[in-house]
């Protein structure tokens, strides 16, 4: 039973691994760089110029912009500041404009954890541990110099149409359809691209 569940936790880590893909990093002292990194850049960049053969290790404290060239297409990373805080997290950009939407994503596995359902938003593994992934979602207008959190797709997150209707109050018909449950968590990109589109 011990070997199965060791074999189980290594898959489920390799299935987590995140791949080389092709990237372009934007420095800090303006200089570009292209070649191949992990696509998982939250805290540190492993870039190398060849995908085989010795690399490099960044942070975002050299780096300005990170762009991935992936399946899903452009992927672009940037360092922004929270609001009301001093930290600063890397984000992925998903939607840009008046209102734009960035995520971090965190994935793993937990073999200590009790079975069934582990953290939210995780999947119970068995064998008392879980893989999870889990996404946070952030706000940011034009005018504000940090972001605001919206809450995650965890299971217990802080109350989604409250914290919506909160940060789009300027825009009642987005308000409506949000409370109206038209929009939800899962719908945020939508949310963001009809208040860029639609409220003044």
């Amino acid at each position: 039973m011990k070997f199965v569940f060791t074999l189980l936790s290594v898959a489920v880590l390799m299935s987590c691994a995140a791949p080389l893909a092709p990237v372009t990093l934007y420095m800090e002292n303006g200089e570009v760089a292209k070649g191949f990194a992990t696509q998982n850049p939250y805290k540190k960049v492993k870039f190398k110029t060849e995908r085989q053969g010795n690399g490099v290790t960044y942070t975002f404290d050299e780096i300005a912009q990170a762009e991935y060239n992936t399946n899903e297409g452009i992927k672009r990373y940037i360092k922004l500041p929270l609001a009301d805080k001093e930290d600063e997290l890397v984000v992925q950009e998903i939607v840009t404009g008046r209102v734009s939407l960035y995520t971090t994503n965190r994935q793993g596995y937990n073999p200590g954890a009790p079975m069934g359902f582990g953290a939210a938003g995780g999947m119970g593994m068995g064998f008392g541990g879980y893989a999870y992934n889990i996404d946070n979602f952030y706000l940011k207008r034009e005018t504000e110099t940090g972001m605001t959190h919206l809450g995650s797709n965890q299971l217990f997150t802080k109350n989604f149409i409250k914290a919506a209707s909160d940060y789009f109050k300027d825009c009642p018909q987005l308000v409506e359809k949000i409370e109206a449950k038209d929009y939800r968590k899962q719908d945020l990109r939508a949310i963001v691209t009809y208040y860029n589109e639609n409220c003044d």
